[in-house]
């Protein structure tokens, strides 16, 4: 994914001005990171680095509404102080990611030799479950690309309000380098390692197709949850979407 991408996609993502009034409304104290203040300069920041920056813009914009907002709740007696410093406290619990995985499983090759594989899983908010994210096969895939990824996805299902929380899953290989019967042992054993750490699940963490990936591998997926964890489970090929 090239920087420009990284940048429209993360700048898409938050559309409004980028001072600190909107409509009239000026912010409060919230204010961006020191260091995040210099992304818009710099030539190669990071993918995450770009979400965030745009996420406290947003916050900047939203901040005094919400405020307002929480005082117009009946039976609300908190002060405007107290009410700012919940709206604080929830900018921070947004921004975080709850929970990411990092692994690496050694995979017998067509020709005898073995390959370490690198697989990673981010779920970046469980307030709503399952989270949901897709899962890609890229060289380029990284603990950082996929920790931005999984936050556009809780901003987006939050956007067109989807009850799930966001999350994506990326291994790094290139699936054009790779065997069919290679592909299956890696989509499998990469599921089996979300299964062992609890990240896949119909109920907790559900994922879908992305870019290298189609419903193929979901399918791989889904039937090594069913003979393993899922296996009394009726829900259990609900464990991913985007299946045959």
């Amino acid at each position: 994914m090239s920087q420009f991408t990284k940048y429209f996609l993360a700048r898409r993502l938050f559309q409004y001005p980028l001072g600190s009034q909107c409509k009239g409304q000026y912010r409060l104290k919230h204010v961006i990171p020191e260091r995040l203040k210099k992304v818009p300069e710099q030539s190669d920041p990071k993918f995450s680095e770009m979400i965030e920056y745009f996420f406290h813009q947003a916050c900047i914009v939203c901040e005094d509404k919400l405020v307002k907002d929480l005082g117009k709740i009946r039976g609300n007696i908190e002060t405007k102080e107290q009410r700012q410093a919940k709206v604080t406290a929830i900018f921070k619990q947004i921004e975080a990611c709850d929970a990411m995985i990092e692994v690496a499983f050694p995979m017998k090759r067509d020709t005898g030799e073995y390959e370490i594989i690198q697989g990673y899983r981010a779920q970046h908010s469980q307030h709503k479950l399952p989270t949901k994210g897709g899962l890609r096969y890229s060289e380029d895939v990284n603990a950082d690309e996929v920790r931005a990824l999984s936050a556009i996805m809780t901003f987006k299902c939050a956007a067109v309000d989807v009850p799930y929380g966001g999350a994506k899953a990326g291994i790094k290989i290139d699936p054009r380098k790779y065997s069919l019967l290679e592909l299956e042992k890696i989509t499998r054993k990469f599921a089996l390692e979300l299964i062992k750490k609890g990240f896949l699940s119909p109920g907790v963490d559900v994922p879908a197709p992305d870019m290298g990936t189609g419903e193929r591998e979901m399918a791989w997926m889904m039937d090594t949850y069913s003979k393993t964890l899922g296996y009394q489970d009726m829900n259990s090929h609900g464990c991913v979407t985007g299946k045959p």
